[in-house]
């Protein structure tokens, strides 16, 4: 009985999305909606907004405005904050809500007339929406614009409005294929085509058809996040991740260095474990050790091997690890707690001594450049970076074993810290009387 109440309501909320679509087609002078936003003796904006749209929409959302002044006006930046409530089209229901974007969508001299600001709106906008239920969404809208212009500052009211942001249809969804396909072929070095990638690739049934070539030629065409590589990437590591090419491709990319890929798209192999170790030996690079072989230890951690490649490469390379911790100045804390961090990730025994003094540093280790960041990170003491590292290596759990949790100054409850740095130094102590130890 569920199923078919399952079956009865997708094919309701379908019905009631082909009727939107019918009765916004049916009234062709409605299916826009105008909402005035500033007006004075130098300029007017208002936007312009399709009543019903989906994704297959292109240019749904339009900003236009209009120099009064009867000479060139120098507009420096027009910022669009768009705030938006999702509710479910059917029950009303609200699902989430926050910004949309874009922010800044236009800059430059209008010498007379409008000037129609789209393709720097609309893709943000249909990306942040994503894909909706089948039912659709209505889309509660509050939109402030800010102009800076050679004439004055500007800036509107809030304005409300809604429209109803629909599931596409079947022939929407051809058209969306073709559409990313010809993005696909014709890469563009701007934010808005990586954002049409993004809306489009939202949909399972617009790239079901292509192919890990068609998604290879694609992702060699392009360069970064900025022209959608990484939305490419992500698509490779879902549904190809094993394919071969996809794996002679992304090893070429890592042996340049190149992470990018394999971290947006989820891409991984343990063949890739060798040319990483190469990398990390070259390079010390923390990125390559801390994001992609941490998140992959099963692969490598069992051997003795990489592990000492890792280690006697993490020293080279943070020398200031080795060093007497008593003598370090406060600037270098936080450089050595790092650095205590990448050697729990390695996990080789062997650095456990060179962690070990730490255990007694009560020191702050605070990042150089804390009074520069908008939210103050946690400070931690020395002792609380050494403690953690060398329970990792060990095998130890400090949550586990002694309740232990991270506050804003460290480790705490403090006594039961206390008590964990002294039982981890009885461990050691044993661990060293151990022949094999030795």
């Amino acid at each position: 009985m569920s199923n078919q109440i399952k079956c009865l309501w997708g094919a309701f909320a379908l019905l009631l999305s082909m009727l939107h679509r019918a009765d916004a087609a049916s009234q062709p002078r409605d299916r826009w909606q105008t909402i005035p936003l500033i007006s004075n003796e130098v300029l007017s904006a208002r936007l312009q907004v399709l009543r019903v749209a989906s994704a297959a929409d292109r240019d749904w959302m339009i900003l236009e405005i209009k120099n009064l002044t009867g000479k060139p006006l120098s507009i420096q930046q027009t910022w669009f904050g768009l705030d938006a409530e999702r509710r479910d089209l059917i029950t009303d229901k609200a699902i989430c809500s926050g910004s949309l974007g874009p922010g800044s969508v236009f800059g430059g001299v209008i010498t007379s007339g409008v000037v129609r600001v789209s393709s720097k709106i609309w893709p943000w906008v249909s990306d942040g929406l994503g894909c909706p239920p089948k039912s659709g969404l209505k889309v509660v809208a509050c939109l402030r614009l800010d102009l800076m212009t050679g004439s004055g500052h500007f800036a509107s009211p809030s304005r409300g409005f809604a429209f109803n942001w629909i599931y596409p249809d079947a022939k929407d969804i051809g058209a969306m294929k073709d559409r990313l396909k010809e993005l696909l072929r014709n890469p563009q070095y701007t934010f808005e085509h990586g954002e049409q990638l993004r809306s489009l690739f939202a949909y399972p049934e617009v790239a079901e058809d292509l192919t890990a070539g068609e998604l290879l030629d694609a992702l060699k065409q392009r360069q970064n996040t900025v022209d959608g590589r990484n939305v490419i990437a992500g698509q490779l590591g879902r549904r190809f991740a094993n394919d071969p090419n996809v794996i002679i491709v992304a090893s070429d990319e890592l042996r340049k260095g190149k992470i990018d890929d394999v971290l947006a798209g989820g891409i991984w192999n343990p063949v890739f474990v060798p040319i990483l170790v190469d990398n990390f030996e070259k390079t010390g690079d923390s990125s390559t050790l801390a994001y992609v072989l941490g998140s992959h230890r099963g692969d490598w951690a069992s051997d003795t091997q990489v592990v000492a490649r890792l280690s006697a490469a993490l020293l080279k390379h943070r020398p200031l690890l080795a060093r007497n911790v008593s003598r370090l100045g406060t600037n270098d804390l936080f450089a050595w707690a790092a650095s205590a961090h990448e050697a729990a990730i390695i996990g080789d025994r062997g650095l456990l001594r060179i962690l070990a003094p730490a255990l007694d540093d009560e020191r702050m280790a605070i990042h150089p450049h804390e009074h520069e960041m908008a939210n103050m990170p946690d400070r931690r003491r020395m002792s609380d970076y050494a403690l953690e590292a060398i329970a990792s290596i060990m095998g130890i759990s400090l949550y586990q074993e002694y309740g232990l949790h991270r506050g804003r100054l460290g480790l705490e409850p403090l006594t039961n810290c206390n008590r964990a740095i002294a039982d981890v130094k009885k461990r050691m102590s044993e661990l060293d009387s151990k022949p094999e130890a030795k």
